[in-house]
């Protein structure tokens, strides 16, 4: 049927095949790559277990609790803030203190492109843009918008990301 419209000359973006699973839509997929027809698969659930999604509502949650030592250590060891192991490890000594607090004792403030002081200044813009202008910063800044758009031309990861980012917007106009 989708040959049949594409001859007709209706545009591939106008064609929309809805289904009930996932599982028929990649068989579709499939038959359609058979036949040289491009296919984009949308679906609704999944969408936080995304990397792209992951890795920016890690930064989020760094911004909420800078003290949460897992996802801390998921910001410094993502390629965003991309800090060397043996430097991460020097803050990790104990588990019983906030990895961010040893991160901070240890970083000299007037190495102003060090990863931690880069963290410490987005901390900082919270108090006075809110947590949505700063999540956008940061994922314009540490380049995650650009490695989304080079890993994937079709804009799906950047559409996620973005989704994210005005989700976040939303929320913050509510009461």
């Amino acid at each position: 049927r989708i040959q049949e419209l594409l001859a007709a000359g209706v545009s591939a973006e106008k064609i929309c095949v809805l289904s009930r699973t996932r599982e028929s839509l990649e068989k579709l997929a499939k038959a359609a790559e058979a036949y040289g027809i491009s296919v984009q698969i949308h679906v609704a659930g999944g969408f936080y277990n995304r990397p792209e999604v992951r890795d920016s509502l890690a930064l989020l949650k760094f911004l909420i609790n800078p003290h949460d030592n897992l996802n801390f250590l998921s910001c410094l060891r993502s390629p965003w803030v991309n800090m060397p192991d043996q430097e991460i490890l020097s803050y990790c000594h104990s588990g019983r203190h906030s990895f961010w607090s040893q991160a901070l004792r240890q970083v000299l403030e007037s190495n102003d492109r060090h990863p931690i002081v880069l963290l410490k200044k987005y901390l900082q813009m919270c108090q006075e843009a809110g947590y949505g202008l700063v999540l956008r910063r940061m994922l314009v800044d540490l380049g995650v918008f650009d490695y989304a758009e080079k890993l994937d031309p079709t804009g799906r990861r950047e559409a996620n990301i973005w989704k994210l980012v005005s989700s976040l917007f939303e929320y913050e106009r509510t009461s």
